[in-house]
């Protein structure tokens, strides 16, 4: 795993800093990370301790004030088809129907009708929304509405999915059933994920290595591989573990 040519997306001393009333405040403090081909990565940490300002400046949404980062070997200057972002609101565009939405990044970047249909139908079909293709969003619960934006980010093929914190404003039971349908959705369609949560369960259930941040300004406290198979349990002595150890030094002062 440790070869670069295995390397994702790489940044290296990131630092950002906004400025407001007149002080800048420092929201990430010398960030490197590498995440790596096919792996699913958490980044876990405290509300409010940068964990969306890192998933924008590695997307390409923001840049940071200092640091640089790459995908593969290319510097990433701004957003790109290459990266896909799905946040806990999803903003589906309300006056398209869900084939609307899913095809839309294609039919922006100009692909043909056809085309176009024929890959949004498999990723409609992928996440489970056969027959409500032409369904408006306000017709559909938010777990639907929610995977209606995973087809979307998944339609137009990029090779890193960024996930902030997706399933936060979803009730429990459709939470954990959003959970097990991320998994088996990425199992046919592999993509290189970064996920945002503050849900420790969230964390371990889903994840290859979870990357636990410091408060603000947040850098990485410790790294924690989770090779153990998938869909995991809860009750698992293993999980409950691992639980009560990150839950720990998240609770430790700084």
């Amino acid at each position: 795993m440790e070869s670069k040519e295995n390397i994702a997306i790489h940044c290296e001393n990131i630092s950002k800093e906004f400025a407001t009333k007149g002080k800048k405040i420092r929201v990430i403090d010398n960030l490197t990370l590498n995440i790596y081909d096919n792996e699913f990565v958490v980044l876990y940490g405290p509300g409010q301790c940068g964990k969306t300002t890192i998933i924008n400046i590695l997307s390409g949404l923001e840049s940071p004030s200092t640091g640089e980062v790459y995908q593969k070997n290319e510097k990433v200057m701004g957003p790109g088809p290459q990266r896909a972002v799905v946040y806990q609101s999803i903003s589906l565009f309300p006056w398209l129907t869900v084939m609307g939405n899913v095809e839309f990044g294609l039919r922006a970047a100009g692909i043909e009708t056809s085309k176009r249909r024929q890959r949004a139908q498999e990723l409609i079909d992928l996440v489970g929304l056969h027959g409500f293709e032409n369904a408006f969003p306000n017709s559909l619960s938010g777990g639907m509405q929610q995977r209606v934006g995973i087809a979307r980010a998944y339609c137009i093929a990029p090779s890193i999915l960024f996930m902030d914190e997706p399933f936060g404003a979803l009730d429990a039971q459709t939470r954990y059933m959003m959970e097990q349908e991320i998994i088996r959705i990425n199992s046919k369609e592999k993509r290189t994920i970064l996920f945002v949560t503050n849900n420790i369960e969230e964390a371990i259930y889903l994840a290859d290595r979870i990357i636990v941040l410091n408060n603000c300004p947040t850098s990485i406290k410790k790294e924690y591989k989770v090779e153990w198979g998938k869909p995991r349990d809860y009750t698992d002595k293993k999980f409950l573990d691992l639980r009560e150890e990150i839950t720990s030094i998240v609770d430790e002062t700084p």
